[in-house]
């Protein structure tokens, strides 16, 4: 997104980082309880990052386009929470109304929360040095208003800067 990058759908990017994660797994005696923990929590920490193969994402779409809208928000896979956020079939009141579960969200989940206020007209990216109208640690959930969020008072260069190691940027 604007040269942006948000998330990493890279197989080698995504086995380097799992792997790592499970190794560390590991050494840390997470295999005790159950054999397969490790591999599971390694999956799940790397996906959560952000980073995940293409084979993922297909699984992921598979999953929401066999279910309701309702399911697909709450699912325990982000990309599919992703997916029903930008599903046109999710509206500006039911946008509005998950506000207060983008709290817990994943970073990278939020900016999708974001990108779909703004093509609603939810939320638009003012270029201001403004004080926000509320000090939240996190830069991509409104403050209570509809269209004044955090990261409505600021530039795209700040919400890159505050958003750090959830995005990175492009290479091109």
């Amino acid at each position: 997104m604007d040269g942006i990058e948000i998330l990493r759908s890279n197989y080698y990017d995504y086995e380097k980082n799992y792997w790592n994660r499970y190794q560390a797994l590991r050494r840390e005696g997470a295999e005790a309880d159950a054999p397969k923990a490790p591999f599971r929590l390694a999956h799940e920490e790397t996906l959560n990052d952000g980073s995940f193969d293409n084979v993922f994402f297909y699984e992921a779409f598979r999953i929401f386009d066999k279910q309701i809208i309702e399911k697909s928000l709450v699912s325990e896979n982000p990309l599919v929470r992703i997916l029903a956020l930008l599903d046109r079939r999710l509206g500006k009141r039911r946008l509005l109304t998950l506000e207060e579960s983008m709290e817990q969200e994943l970073d990278w989940v939020r900016v999708f929360y974001v990108i779909r206020m703004q093509a609603e007209g939810l939320m638009v990216i003012k270029k201001s040095q403004e004080e926000p109208p509320c000090r939240r640690s996190h830069p991509f959930l409104p403050c209570g208003y509809v269209d004044h969020a955090w990261a409505a008072s600021r530039t795209v260069e700040e919400l890159d800067a505050v958003a750090g190691s959830h995005i990175q940027e492009k290479t091109v």
